[in-house]
């Protein structure tokens, strides 16, 4: 089953979309983990984030779903 018909995998990246979605790309794991803390993310999106290697430079979104396991392959 791919990403996009996993409702959990949806839901999960709907979840940290609104914690991360006002930080501008590209963006390191550490600032995106600052601004879900920042935005009282709840711990589980937290450690999620915190789950990507220290440093990494993301460029985009799609580079974060990548990153965290949670890459959609929908495209309109």
């Amino acid at each position: 089953m791919d990403a996009d018909t996993n409702a959990d995998r949806r839901d999960l990246r709907a979840e940290i979309g609104k914690y991360v979605s006002l930080t501008s790309f590209p963006a390191t794991a550490e600032k995106l983990i600052e601004a879900a803390t920042t935005n009282s993310a709840p711990e589980s999106v937290v450690n999620r984030l915190r789950s990507m290697r220290p440093g990494m430079e993301l460029p985009n979104t799609r580079a974060l779903w990548l990153a965290l396991g949670l890459e959609s392959d929908h495209r309109f």
